[in-house]
């Protein structure tokens, strides 16, 4: 009988390498040998599941043991390719290599939108803090910026800051008239009272002109919700010096402020940052009538009159008394400081008067006040006369 007796040679695991019995090592190229060398994202994900569908039933098992658990993820995470490849369970390379990325794409996208609800959540938890720290610190803050703008000249930047309430009652241009010669070239401001109620707060204070004169000035906010962010906007300015630093209580059912001494005494304001106090429409009214008057134009003024107040006036005492008024307007350089007074109500009317003051070329200044009334939603001008001050 002939015995045949067959060597087979086998280079030896010189890096000592875990690879499946059946495949020897030597089969295995040099790209193959590196992709079973990295790390492992699918275990780290995935971790029990991973190990069940990568033939690795032993690590699964184990993944449900307490702290054996955290070893076993860390072993995962470098070895777990590795040691798939061992079992030798796997019908060639390919079907190995196929299922490995296929788990850890999809762990690389379980971690790219984790980060991103972590980060997104981290967003908002941060200016949550960052809107109650606001809502504390900045009306004074805001108030002082919007000044330090006026004084500076960004009259734009000011008015494009402030609310939306705010910027319905004119334009910018009328507001830099109103407030540019005010504060323009002033001192910084110094506030130094401030009251808050609910989404509304008064910073009052006062600002040294361009002149070293003492200006009065408080300045009306309103807490706003932009982009998760509580922010204070400016609602109102108020430079004359009968104010009170406190925020004004609104009766709901009316509209109406509140008056703690329970009569209808009289509240200044500046007409035109008076939003929450004097009538949009009115005071939209007077200052297209005036514009109107600076132009030589009197046809706004006529169809404005209350009727029950020119209803004993002859057409040519309605004519002389316009005429004479659009002549008081002749040679004006500039409408300037103006205050809003509420008189009492009249039955279901609420009127309102405007004082302006007129200065002309020559310095001369002269006061004209509009008084006005709305009645069923339609405003009108009811007297206009001019003050000796």
């Amino acid at each position: 009988m002939n015995v045949y007796i067959e060597y087979v040679y086998m280079e030896p695991n010189t890096n000592n390498s875990e690879v499946s019995p059946s495949v020897p090592a030597t089969t295995l190229t040099a790209e193959q040998e590196k992709f079973i060398g990295k790390v492992s994202w699918g275990s780290l994900i995935f971790g029990p599941v991973f190990f069940f569908a990568t033939h690795l039933i032993k690590y699964g098992f184990l993944m449900f043991v307490p702290f054996v658990n955290i070893y076993i993820y860390v072993k995962g995470f470098f070895r777990a390719r590795r040691l798939s490849w061992a079992t030798g369970e796997w019908k060639d390379f390919a079907q190995y290599e196929k299922r490995h990325k296929l788990m850890d794409k999809i762990a690389k996208w379980f971690i790219v939108i984790w980060l991103i609800l972590f980060l997104g959540a981290g967003a908002l938890i941060f200016n949550s803090v960052k809107s109650d720290i606001m809502g504390l610190t900045s009306p004074h803050e805001s108030a002082k910026t919007f000044l330090n703008l006026l004084r500076e000249g960004k009259v734009d930047v000011a008015y494009d800051s402030s609310s939306e309430e705010f910027k319905s009652i004119g334009t910018v241009e009328y507001f830099s008239s109103y407030v540019g010669e005010i504060l323009l070239g002033g001192e910084e401001p110094v506030l130094n009272q401030q009251s808050i109620v609910n989404k509304k707060a008064v910073v009052c204070g006062s600002i040294k002109d361009k002149e070293g004169n003492e200006q009065p000035v408080k300045v009306m906010l309103e807490k706003k919700i932009i982009n998760y962010n509580n922010v204070w906007k400016v609602a109102g300015l108020d430079l004359s010096d009968t104010f009170t630093c406190e925020v004004e209580e609104v009766n709901t059912e009316t509209g109406e402020a509140k008056n703690d001494q329970g009569n209808d005494s009289e509240v200044v304001v500046q007409d035109e940052v008076a939003a929450t106090i004097a009538s949009k429409e009115q005071i939209v009214l007077v200052d297209a009538i005036i514009k109107e008057l600076l132009v030589k134009k009197d046809t706004l003024l006529y169809k404005s009159f209350d009727p029950a107040a020119i209803e004993d006036v002859s057409e040519v005492e309605l004519l002389s008394f316009v005429m004479d008024l659009t002549n008081k307007f002749d040679g004006v350089a500039y409408v300037d400081k103006s205050v809003v007074t509420r008189p009492s109500s009249q039955g279901d009317f609420v009127g309102y008067s405007f004082e302006k003051k007129l200065v002309y070329k020559d310095n001369s200044i002269k006061y004209i006040k509009f008084y006005t009334v709305k009645k069923d939603k339609k405003v009108y001008v009811s007297n206009i006369v001019e003050l000796e001050k």
